[in-house]
């Protein structure tokens, strides 16, 4: 080990203990069988920073984002949001303390509208019984009322207002990125985790999609 290198983990320690992160993950690995997909990963993010992870086609990237997101249950390794544990949790349960991802290949219901894939997302967040639904109690109209007027802005926001009720699959590809992403953003997120989401975007959609960004 160099010593430069030997500097650089003592100030990473020495800054990891006296920061607070948003998402901190601790020597993370994935082993398929034999085949060792992610090993050793270690970074951190802090809140309101835009974070990058690099690497050749098959180097793991959505192996990682799998493990943090719940999708896969890490064969070894920590990861902690807002400092609270969330390796092995289901995705749902995740994404209700407060993460949201998106796909490297898109996965709306393309056969709903564009404004039904915004009102599902929000199903954690409507935290309406069974009941309340079926007969309309006015607690669960406010709540689908909030859940309406969220779903109107991120879709002005991302200039698809004016197709709320086209079915999604319908949409062009480079719309359907960005259904994808105010999908993930209805759930009120504290960190989105973004999978090659300029993959099949042409520059100008590229340059917009990083402005939204």
């Amino acid at each position: 080990m160099s010593a430069l290198y030997q500097s650089m983990l003592k100030t990473r320690k020495s800054k990891y203990k006296s920061t607070n992160f948003l998402l901190e993950v601790q020597d993370l690995s994935m082993r398929f069988g034999g085949l060792m997909a992610a090993d050793k990963i270690t970074f951190s993010v802090n809140k309101g920073e835009i974070f990058a992870i690099i690497g050749p086609n098959g180097a793991g990237k959505t192996t990682v984002f799998n493990c943090i997101s719940g999708f896969y249950k890490p064969t070894t390794g920590t990861i902690e949001l807002a400092g609270i544990p969330i390796e092995g949790l289901q995705s749902y349960a995740i994404n209700k303390k407060g993460l949201a991802r998106t796909f490297q290949n898109i996965r709306l219901f393309k056969n709903l509208t564009v404004l039904e894939n915004l009102m599902i997302a929000q199903h954690n967040q409507l935290n309406t019984n069974l009941l309340s639904g079926i007969f309309g109690t006015k607690s669960a109209r406010y709540k689908e009322k909030l859940a309406l007027n969220k779903s109107a802005k991120w879709l002005e926001r991302i200039g698809l207002l004016d197709f709320i009720y086209r079915e999604a699959g319908a949409l062009a590809y480079g719309q359907q990125r960005l259904l994808e992403i105010a999908r993930c953003m209805v759930t009120n997120p504290k960190i989105l985790l973004l999978d090659e989401p300029a993959a099949g975007l042409n520059p100008q959609e590229t340059h917009n999609l990083a402005g939204l960004i």
